[in-house]
Protein backbone atom coordinates (compact mmCIF):
# COMPACT_ATOMS: atom_id res chain seq x y z
CA UNK A 1 0.00 0.00 0.00
CA UNK A 2 1.44 3.28 -1.37
CA UNK A 3 1.15 6.37 0.57
CA UNK A 4 -0.64 9.98 -1.10
CA UNK A 5 1.75 12.12 -0.87
CA UNK A 6 -0.25 15.54 -0.11
CA UNK A 7 1.42 19.20 -2.66
CA UNK A 8 3.21 21.19 -0.46
CA UNK A 9 1.74 24.72 0.40
CA UNK A 10 3.70 27.64 -0.80
CA UNK A 11 3.34 31.02 0.08
CA UNK A 12 5.89 34.14 -0.19
CA UNK A 13 8.02 36.13 2.15
CA UNK A 14 10.14 39.82 1.92
CA UNK A 15 12.87 39.21 3.74
CA UNK A 16 16.20 41.78 4.06
CA UNK A 17 19.18 39.28 3.00
CA UNK A 18 21.44 38.14 6.26
CA UNK A 19 24.75 37.87 4.18
CA UNK A 20 25.76 37.39 0.87
CA UNK A 21 25.26 33.88 0.64
CA UNK A 22 21.90 33.58 -0.70
CA UNK A 23 21.97 33.46 -5.09
CA UNK A 24 18.83 34.50 -7.02
CA UNK A 25 17.12 31.23 -8.98
CA UNK A 26 16.63 33.61 -11.33
CA UNK A 27 19.47 35.48 -12.33
CA UNK A 28 22.34 33.31 -10.36
CA UNK A 29 23.83 36.12 -8.98
CA UNK A 30 24.66 36.60 -5.60
CA UNK A 31 21.59 38.72 -3.41
CA UNK A 32 23.39 41.60 -1.84
CA UNK A 33 23.11 41.96 2.06
CA UNK A 34 20.62 44.08 3.49
CA UNK A 35 18.81 43.66 0.22
CA UNK A 36 14.97 43.14 -0.37
CA UNK A 37 14.30 39.59 -1.64
CA UNK A 38 10.88 37.26 -2.15
CA UNK A 39 11.86 33.85 -0.65
CA UNK A 40 9.20 30.69 -0.61
CA UNK A 41 8.08 29.50 2.62
CA UNK A 42 6.94 25.64 1.98
CA UNK A 43 4.96 23.86 4.55
CA UNK A 44 3.93 20.06 3.58
CA UNK A 45 0.42 20.73 5.08
CA UNK A 46 -1.48 23.08 7.33
CA UNK A 47 -1.16 22.20 10.69
CA UNK A 48 3.04 22.99 9.90
CA UNK A 49 3.50 26.73 11.45
CA UNK A 50 5.21 28.81 9.34
CA UNK A 51 7.09 30.49 12.04
CA UNK A 52 9.40 27.19 11.98
CA UNK A 53 10.51 27.25 8.48
CA UNK A 54 13.34 28.82 6.78
CA UNK A 55 12.97 30.74 3.56
CA UNK A 56 14.38 28.85 0.50
CA UNK A 57 14.49 30.02 -3.26
CA UNK A 58 15.46 33.61 -2.97
CA UNK A 59 14.82 35.85 -5.92
CA UNK A 60 16.09 39.44 -6.42
CA UNK A 61 13.47 42.65 -5.80
CA UNK A 62 13.77 43.46 -9.57
CA UNK A 63 14.18 39.78 -10.96
CA UNK A 64 10.99 38.70 -9.45
CA UNK A 65 7.37 38.83 -11.71
CA UNK A 66 4.26 39.01 -9.39
CA UNK A 67 2.48 35.36 -10.03
CA UNK A 68 -1.50 35.21 -10.52
CA UNK A 69 -2.28 34.12 -7.08
CA UNK A 70 -0.14 37.32 -5.42
CA UNK A 71 -3.15 39.31 -5.53
CA UNK A 72 -5.53 36.90 -3.82
CA UNK A 73 -4.76 37.75 -0.23
CA UNK A 74 -3.92 41.54 1.07
CA UNK A 75 -0.05 42.43 1.14
CA UNK A 76 -0.33 42.53 5.01
CA UNK A 77 -0.55 38.70 5.66
CA UNK A 78 2.71 38.03 3.81
CA UNK A 79 5.26 37.54 5.87
CA UNK A 80 8.12 40.13 6.65
CA UNK A 81 5.87 42.72 4.97
CA UNK A 82 5.55 44.49 7.85
CA UNK A 83 9.21 45.33 8.49
CA UNK A 84 9.45 45.94 5.34
CA UNK A 85 10.91 49.80 4.72
CA UNK A 86 8.05 52.33 3.93
CA UNK A 87 9.58 52.82 0.27
CA UNK A 88 9.86 48.93 0.09
CA UNK A 89 6.31 48.71 1.09
CA UNK A 90 5.32 51.53 -1.49
CA UNK A 91 7.15 49.54 -4.07
CA UNK A 92 5.13 45.87 -3.10
CA UNK A 93 2.26 48.23 -3.04
CA UNK A 94 2.52 49.09 -6.81
CA UNK A 95 3.48 45.44 -8.35
CA UNK A 96 0.31 44.40 -5.92
CA UNK A 97 -1.60 46.73 -7.84
CA UNK A 98 -0.26 45.84 -11.49
CA UNK A 99 -1.39 42.50 -10.90
CA UNK A 100 -0.18 39.13 -12.53
CA UNK A 101 3.37 39.38 -14.73
CA UNK A 102 4.00 42.91 -13.62
CA UNK A 103 7.89 43.59 -12.18
CA UNK A 104 9.57 46.59 -10.96
CA UNK A 105 12.03 46.81 -13.66
CA UNK A 106 9.16 46.29 -15.97
CA UNK A 107 7.16 49.58 -14.01
CA UNK A 108 11.40 51.51 -13.80
CA UNK A 109 10.86 51.49 -17.51
CA UNK A 110 7.46 52.36 -17.80
CA UNK A 111 7.91 55.41 -15.15
CA UNK A 112 11.70 56.00 -17.52
CA UNK A 113 9.66 56.52 -20.61
CA UNK A 114 6.85 58.50 -19.28
CA UNK A 115 9.90 60.88 -17.83
CA UNK A 116 11.20 61.24 -20.78
CA UNK A 117 7.53 62.11 -23.08
CA UNK A 118 7.24 64.61 -20.25
CA UNK A 119 10.71 65.78 -20.94
CA UNK A 120 10.52 65.87 -24.74
CA UNK A 121 7.01 67.56 -24.65
CA UNK A 122 8.67 70.44 -22.07
CA UNK A 123 11.61 70.87 -24.38
CA UNK A 124 9.07 70.95 -27.34
CA UNK A 125 6.73 74.03 -25.68
CA UNK A 126 10.16 75.82 -24.43
CA UNK A 127 11.33 75.67 -27.86
CA UNK A 128 8.02 76.69 -29.43
CA UNK A 129 8.07 79.63 -27.05
CA UNK A 130 11.77 80.41 -27.40
CA UNK A 131 10.74 80.42 -31.36
CA UNK A 132 8.02 82.68 -31.04
CA UNK A 133 9.90 85.12 -28.70
CA UNK A 134 12.70 85.23 -31.26
CA UNK A 135 9.93 85.78 -34.43
CA UNK A 136 8.42 88.92 -32.03
CA UNK A 137 11.86 89.88 -31.25
CA UNK A 138 12.65 89.83 -35.04
CA UNK A 139 9.42 91.78 -36.27
CA UNK A 140 10.45 94.61 -33.56
CA UNK A 141 13.67 94.78 -34.95
CA UNK A 142 12.61 94.68 -38.69
CA UNK A 143 10.20 97.75 -37.42
CA UNK A 144 12.82 99.64 -36.61
CA UNK A 145 14.91 98.71 -39.00
CA UNK A 146 12.70 99.82 -41.67
CA UNK A 147 11.85 103.17 -39.40
CA UNK A 148 15.58 103.95 -39.69
CA UNK A 149 15.53 103.31 -43.11
CA UNK A 150 12.47 105.75 -44.24
CA UNK A 151 14.01 108.36 -42.02
CA UNK A 152 17.53 108.30 -44.04
CA UNK A 153 15.98 107.72 -47.56
CA UNK A 154 13.21 110.48 -47.03
CA UNK A 155 10.33 107.69 -46.93
CA UNK A 156 8.54 109.22 -44.74
CA UNK A 157 5.07 108.40 -43.24
CA UNK A 158 1.78 109.96 -44.74
CA UNK A 159 1.54 112.34 -41.79
CA UNK A 160 5.12 113.46 -41.78
CA UNK A 161 4.64 114.47 -45.40
CA UNK A 162 1.60 116.55 -44.41
CA UNK A 163 3.51 118.41 -41.93
CA UNK A 164 6.15 119.00 -43.88
CA UNK A 165 4.01 120.24 -46.95
CA UNK A 166 2.59 122.57 -44.45
CA UNK A 167 6.17 123.99 -43.68
CA UNK A 168 6.86 124.50 -46.59
CA UNK A 169 4.06 126.32 -47.74
CA UNK A 170 4.09 128.79 -44.57
CA UNK A 171 7.96 129.35 -44.92
CA UNK A 172 7.03 129.93 -49.06
CA UNK A 173 4.43 132.71 -47.67
CA UNK A 174 7.29 134.65 -45.37
CA UNK A 175 9.39 134.61 -48.11
CA UNK A 176 7.41 136.10 -50.64
CA UNK A 177 6.18 138.38 -48.01
CA UNK A 178 9.40 139.88 -47.45
CA UNK A 179 10.80 140.68 -50.98
CA UNK A 180 7.10 142.32 -51.89
CA UNK A 181 7.54 145.99 -52.12
CA UNK A 182 5.75 148.29 -50.12
CA UNK A 183 4.06 151.24 -51.91
CA UNK A 184 5.33 154.67 -51.51
CA UNK A 185 3.39 157.76 -52.53
CA UNK A 186 4.43 159.72 -54.71
CA UNK A 187 6.14 163.22 -54.89
CA UNK A 188 3.58 165.25 -56.98
CA UNK A 189 5.45 168.37 -59.29
CA UNK A 190 4.28 171.66 -59.08
CA UNK A 191 4.14 171.70 -63.18
CA UNK A 192 1.73 168.93 -62.57
CA UNK A 193 -0.14 170.40 -60.12
CA UNK A 194 -0.28 174.64 -61.51
CA UNK A 195 1.07 173.85 -64.94
CA UNK A 196 4.17 174.62 -66.97
CA UNK A 197 3.59 178.94 -67.18
CA UNK A 198 3.06 178.88 -63.40
CA UNK A 199 6.66 177.36 -62.67
CA UNK A 200 8.24 179.28 -64.99
CA UNK A 201 6.42 182.49 -63.19
CA UNK A 202 7.43 181.83 -59.59
CA UNK A 203 11.15 180.63 -61.17
CA UNK A 204 11.33 184.35 -62.31
CA UNK A 205 10.05 185.81 -59.08
CA UNK A 206 12.50 183.49 -57.12
CA UNK A 207 15.49 185.25 -59.20
CA UNK A 208 14.20 188.97 -58.96
CA UNK A 209 13.90 188.34 -55.17
CA UNK A 210 17.75 187.40 -55.18
CA UNK A 211 18.86 190.51 -57.01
Amino acid sequence: MTESTETPIRTLAFLYAHTSNYKCIHCHKSILRKTLSIATLERKDKKQKKKTLEPINPIHFKCWTVPEDFTKKPLHVYRGYQALKDTDKTRMQRLYEAGKGASWSALEAADEEARQAEQDEADIAAFDQDKSRKQKKRKHNDEDNKDMTNALTGNQSSTNKKIKKKKETLQKKKKETSQKEVPTNPVAKLDEIHGKRFVDDFNKILEDFKQ
